[in-house]
């Protein structure tokens, strides 16, 4: 005891321990994910796109466009080395 503290004997639980507390029901819950992770390959996805790309058909999706991003602001086209800063890009599943 130090300076009337209470001290409680106390185990320390190794990092090894800790790290199987985890792996082990993941490994046993999701087979297929866990061999998936050890590849390092995904499930196979079938191709969404099925035919080419029409460049005159393109649509322009309401409500997904800045309100700045339009012609009168254009500047052009920029160097192929000019870093991309805050761009998100947000896509949502197709339905099927």
């Amino acid at each position: 005891m130090f300076g009337g503290e209470i001290v409680k004997n106390t185990r320390r639980i190794s990092p090894v321990l800790v790290i199987a507390m985890f792996a082990v029901p993941l490994a046993l819950l999701s087979p297929a994910l866990f061999a998936t992770v050890l590849s390092g390959t995904a499930a196979s996805v079938p191709d969404r796109i099925t035919q080419p790309i029409d460049e005159a058909r393109l649509v322009r999706l309401e409500r997904n466009t800045h309100p700045n991003a339009r012609p009168e602001f254009d500047k052009g086209p920029v160097d192929d080395s000019m870093p991309m800063e805050k761009i998100i890009l947000l896509l949502r599943r197709s339905a099927g």
